[in-house]
């Protein structure tokens, strides 16, 4: 489906329900919040869905708390940055049972659960989301320009990632241009630390495992840690990202224990596709950030995942 012709279905909806990925981050939230205000210009209703608490540096931006499950019916609903329809959580029940159904998303691998889709491989679902707001012919003002920037920023990890072309950085400047302030945003995102999680960072990379002669690292956030730390899980968010800065490691490698025997992975790489890696174990997501889940014993884990990276490693 041509973008236009997605826009034009989001166009004709008399009222939309927006929902973000559970776990939500950046660059969810982000494209929830440009949709919302994107349909209240055009004098609509909308409403915004997540099955998990907003929390960490999310709460210095996000201007209200989306509900956690849906209690009305609207016209269509649409998923934003969610690869597969489970990583809705609860709230995935009702969309799957709903007559119009949208997706839009940057993941390459996303499954097409949605009656329609719209999926770009671009950097951050931000992206997408901009030229797709653009095509319904909503004029962008502060506020949804605000809202787009925060996932281009967390997405990109501050326009860190490999791969980024100028089109990311033309994006940026129309942001701006439409009153986005880039300043502001960044010091909600990036420049306040809550203490809990400097104690984890602490913690955390005391303890970093190398393997493959230091092409690969690992750390793990148990729940223990989070309780000596008094850290909640979203700040665990961005970790994984400083593996890959230490001299020699090329994969970098999270593993959150979620709740007993039960791991969230995620995946960080300079030059190997990570994406292929996360496949192997059920996941996915791009070639140098994807994520996984794995259950069993924490050093079955670790063996697992120490084994499939060296059949991919560079």
């Amino acid at each position: 489906m041509t973008r236009s012709e997605f826009a034009s279905k989001l166009l004709g909806l008399k009222s939309a329900l927006i929902f973000c990925h559970v776990h939500s981050d950046g660059d969810t939230l982000s494209c929830a919040f440009a949709l919302y205000y994107a349909y209240k210009k055009l004098g609509k209703n909308a409403e915004i869905v997540c099955d998990s608490e907003v929390n960490g540096q999310n709460l210095n931006w996000v201007p209200f708390l989306p509900k956690n499950l849906p209690t009305d019916e609207y016209d269509g609903c649409i998923a934003v940055d969610t690869p597969i329809l489970e990583h809705l959580g609860k709230a995935g029940e009702f969309f799957k049972k709903q007559r119009r159904t949208f997706a839009i998303d940057h993941h390459i691998t996303n499954s097409r659960y949605a009656t329609f889709n719209y999926i770009s491989d671009k950097p951050a679902c931000s992206m997408v989301t901009y030229d797709v707001i653009k095509q319904m012919g909503v004029v962008i003002d502060k506020t949804i320009a605000n809202c787009l920037l925060v996932g281009m920023l967390t997405d990109t990890n501050c326009f860190t990632i490999g791969g980024l072309d100028g089109e990311v950085f033309q994006t940026v400047s129309e942001l701006i241009g439409f009153g986005a302030d880039f300043s502001d945003t960044y010091d909600k995102l990036f420049r306040t630390e809550p203490k809990e999680k400097v104690l984890l960072i602490g913690k955390v990379f005391s303890n970093v495992k190398y393997f493959h002669g230091g092409k690969l690292a690992i750390i793990t956030v148990s729940q223990e840690t989070l309780r000596e730390t008094s850290a909640d899980e979203s700040m665990t968010l961005g970790l994984v990202d400083y593996l890959t800065k230490i001299d020699g490691v090329d994969v970098g490698i999270s593993i959150l224990e979620s709740r007993s025997k039960f791991y969230r992975i995620s995946f960080r790489s300079r030059f190997t596709n990570v994406s292929e890696i996360a496949r192997v174990f059920g996941g996915g997501g791009h070639i140098h950030a994807s994520g996984a889940v794995l259950s069993g014993y924490h050093e079955d884990v670790i063996d697992k995942l120490v084994f499939t990276v060296g059949n991919y490693l560079l």
